[in-house]
């Protein structure tokens, strides 16, 4: 039976691991699809569990050793800064009035203690670290969009230098299955900006609990003894005033091995029924993840796997 490792030191804890762990699951049809996935959001834009903390110290090391790996921006013009500043200290002394408070132009963290100035060149970078999130932007001008703000510490196996500046289209190219979508980016993006705040979620698989995969730093274990969930938490919320939207990224990791018997299930068919470019693309080797998922199905007394594909 499989054990399950200790965080490394730029890991942080599993969902399973925390009293208050939202417990997402954004494959329980047990299949892989590529969609916008769009749904209304009803929760807070911005997480208050007992993970943050870890989230935090990690964002602030990596932004000190490479903060233009963390953080660019291209053309996102005084009206977009300011809107964005507005709606970033506004949300965060509204959902966590104990962590921050907001008075006279200056958002203040309970946390670290310190004061930013709204209108100051810095106020995104600097409160970006404030949050377990990572943030973007889109601008919309005329026929034209492109993403103008990137504030990542956790990319899951892309650059930020590589996307900033980009299209819809552009920046998911890469993604197996997103033809159908990026040929309406145009209408996409419009949703974006001008519909109500919504949610989404994406997933993949890794063999740690590191959440930086920056490719120019992170290599993944070829052989892993152990998987997770890597689940995305994706909020938009669109500023239709000055032509833009927000994305805020929050990453969880889920021990595979502390499933539900019915998620589990659904992650095996997952896997057995993704198509050849799906697993290329998310850097998954279906027949070593099957097998350990089904050695390791008596941790959840579950049957072995019938057929192959089905529990």
């Amino acid at each position: 039976m499989t054990g399950v490792p200790e965080p490394a030191a730029d890991g942080v804890p599993t969902v399973e691991e925390l009293p208050d762990g939202p417990r997402y699951f954004p494959l329980a049809s047990g299949r892989y699809e590529v969609r916008p996935g769009f749904m209304p959001l009803r929760e807070s834009v911005f997480t208050g569990d007992r993970a943050v903390g870890s989230y935090l110290g990690i964002k602030k090391k990596l932004f000190a050793q490479r903060q233009s790996h963390c953080y660019r921006e291209q053309d996102l013009g005084g009206p977009v800064r300011w809107a964005i500043a507005q709606w970033l200290a506004t949300r965060l002394a509204l959902e966590h009035p104990q962590r921050f408070t907001l008075g006279e132009g200056m958002l203040k963290s309970a946390a670290s203690g310190r004061s930013y100035e709204m209108a100051a060149p810095d106020f995104l970078s600097q409160v970006g670290l404030e949050v377990a999130e990572d943030l973007a932007a889109i601008r919309v001008q005329g026929d034209r969009h492109w993403l103008s703000l990137l504030h990542v510490c956790f990319p899951s196996g892309w650059r930020v230098g590589d996307k900033i500046g980009r299209t819809f289209a552009s920046i998911h190219a890469p993604v197996a299955g997103m033809g159908h979508l990026n040929r309406k980016e145009q209408q996409i993006v419009h949703s974006m900006v001008t519909k109500p705040p919504m949610v989404r979620f994406t997933w993949g698989l890794t063999g740690d609990r590191q959440l930086n995969h920056d490719p120019d730093f992170y290599q993944p274990c070829p052989t892993p003894t152990h998987y997770y969930l890597r689940v995305e938490r994706q909020v938009i919320w669109g500023l239709p005033a000055v032509q833009a939207a927000v994305f805020t990224i929050r990453t969880y990791l889920r021990d595979c091995l502390r499933l539900t018997p019915a998620e589990y299930g659904a992650l095996y068919r997952a896997i057995a029924t993704m198509d050849s470019p799906s697993l290329t693309y998310k850097g998954i080797d279906r027949q070593r993840v099957l097998q350990w998922l089904q050695q390791n199905a008596d941790v959840l007394n579950l049957p072995p796997p019938h057929n192959g594909n089905s529990f």
